[in-house]
């Protein structure tokens, strides 16, 4: 299947994810609403070749209770950024195939967040990254696997984001290695907690090693009227 890449010059990312049924938005299933603040980041690159990578593709897998083989659509936000970054190359990370969606500037690897080695093969086809996305599982062994992979190999300045803290899929999360939630991480690397607080096992160790090549982070709460606590975090790369 060909992706059709529309053109829709000074459209917001609001207004794309919705066109394109990305719950990025405020429209479509859960309604996340993360566009406003994506649009003030990737704006000022809109016209720049900028290599940006999304984990997770599509809404309904594995952290829902279905299978990593089930049969996909095109992916919404990968066709939002598309449109929005016409100059950028978008590579897309997820466990099920999503190989049939083709674009000139987007790439697809098959792979599993949890899974070191599958990371260190979409490193070695697609790195260095200058922002990156987590929207896959929600599992925090997961998140932290891959930012500890991966966020050593962005570009000085990348910005990397893990989307939905505020949520762990129960089914995932406990046949994981025992780890603290991510939103912990946040606060580690916000500086509100120490790394004796951490729980990580042996080989996520390394993510303490990290703290001096984050410039920044941030944790942002949820844009909809009544949610609280830390839903998005924003990691700027040294």
């Amino acid at each position: 299947m060909s992706g059709i890449e529309m053109r829709t010059s000074g459209a917001s990312l609001t207004t794309l994810a919705n066109r394109f049924g990305s719950d990025k938005g405020d429209l479509i299933g859960a309604k996340h609403n993360y566009t406003p603040l994506y649009d003030f980041i990737l704006r000022p690159f809109k016209d720049k070749d900028v290599r940006l990578l999304e984990i997770g593709l599509l809404r309904g897998g594995p952290e829902l209770g279905f299978d990593a083989s089930r049969e996909t659509t095109a992916p919404p936000s990968i066709q939002m950024w598309l449109d929005f970054l016409p100059k950028a190359k978008i590579v897309g990370f997820d466990i099920s195939d999503f190989s049939n969606y083709q674009s000139n500037r987007f790439s697809f690897i098959r792979g599993d967040s949890s899974n070191p080695n599958d990371l260190e093969n979409l490193l070695q086809k697609h790195a260095p990254f200058d922002f990156v996305i987590d929207d896959a599982s929600h599992a925090s062994y997961h998140q932290l696997m891959a930012f500890l992979k991966i966020f050593p190999s962005m570009n000085s300045g990348g910005v990397y984001i893990i989307e939905d803290l505020h949520w762990q899929p129960p089914t995932i999360e406990d046949l994981c290695p025992k780890c603290s939630q991510a939103r912990l991480f946040v606060e580690w690397a916000m500086g509100f907690i120490s790394d004796d607080m951490l729980v990580l096992p042996d080989e996520l160790r390394g993510l303490l090693e990290l703290r001096e090549s984050i410039s920044f982070c941030h944790g942002f709460a949820g844009y909809r009227t009544g949610m609280r606590g830390v839903k998005t975090a924003i990691f700027v790369k040294a």
